[in-house]
């Protein structure tokens, strides 16, 4: 299925589709064709050109898949404010349903720092629904030569895909007993879930099979079915009270990037026994 076609703001960035626009492959926003800041911001605000930085990755052969930028607070304000570009480049390999990725995010009115992501997702169903996660990261703030340091680290960051596939084929080769996938729940449960006590839901929820193919016990499968439950789904847990309650989507930029991180970092621990 070509997911291009049939964008989402979840795809890109795990925000929810109240809080932001999509733009399909071949169509970027106002923001992203902007050739100055806002009026608001100060003189010292160095203006980094999400125009020109598209035009770099073009150079490195990078294509842009979608675009999104969040909704505006206020009727006829400027569309100068937070937007995200995903580059995909056209001969990387897909290995195990996976494809890397590399999200820029930025604005032009001094809403939030430029900041690049490289990462992975699947698609895991056929209506364009996909899991993805965040490898490596760098931010910079709009001040100083902050063009030219964003452009350096994206080029640094983008020769990282061979070795983060490299990773991923090691981990479809290691067999988890069920204890271990148990363990693995567990302690990605109270890396989601810190302030309750053993994580918010029994790990065999998180493990749950939830459509073919995803049943294998090797460590890339496991990884992803317990990435998925504790970052796209809604599951019945208990809050640290102990009353019912139900888990939410991890929707946040920030925090989505900060979780996966340390859920890849755990999974290479794992690899590593």
């Amino acid at each position: 299925m070509n997911t291009h076609t049939q964008p989402s703001a979840s795809d890109i960035t795990h925000a929810p589709q109240g809080g932001l626009i999509a733009y399909p492959a071949g169509v970027l926003p106002p923001a992203a064709l902007a050739v100055a800041p806002a009026h608001s911001v100060s003189d010292r605000y160095e203006f980094i050109s999400t125009k020109q930085v598209i035009e770099m990755m073009a150079s490195e052969g990078f294509e842009v898949a979608e675009t999104a930028v969040r909704r505006k607070r206020a009727p006829g304000a400027p569309q100068l404010g937070a937007h995200v570009v995903d580059f995909r480049h056209p001969q990387a390999p897909s290995l195990f349903g996976t494809v890397p990725r590399i999200l820029f995010m930025n604005s032009h009115d001094g809403s939030r720092r430029a900041q690049v992501r490289i990462g992975a997702f699947r698609l895991v169903c056929s209506n364009g629904m996909v899991s993805g996660l965040t490898l490596a990261q760098a931010n910079v703030r709009h001040a100083g030569d902050a063009a030219r340091e964003l452009v350096e680290r994206m080029r640094a960051l983008s020769k990282t895909t061979l070795p983060m596939f490299q990773q991923i084929e090691r981990w479809s080769r290691k067999d988890l007993s069920r204890a271990q996938q148990v363990e693995f729940a567990r302690l990605a449960a109270q890396l989601r879930w810190p302030k309750a006590p053993g994580g918010a839901m029994p790990p065999e929820a998180l493990l749950e099979v939830r459509r073919a193919g995803d049943d294998a016990g090797d460590l890339w499968t496991v990884f992803n079915r317990v990435q998925e439950a504790t970052t796209r789904l809604s599951l019945p847990a208990r809050a640290a009270t102990g009353r019912p309650t139900v888990t939410k989507p991890l929707l946040e930029i920030g925090p989505s990037m900060k979780y996966n991180a340390d859920l890849w970092q755990l999974a290479e621990e794992f690899s590593a026994h």
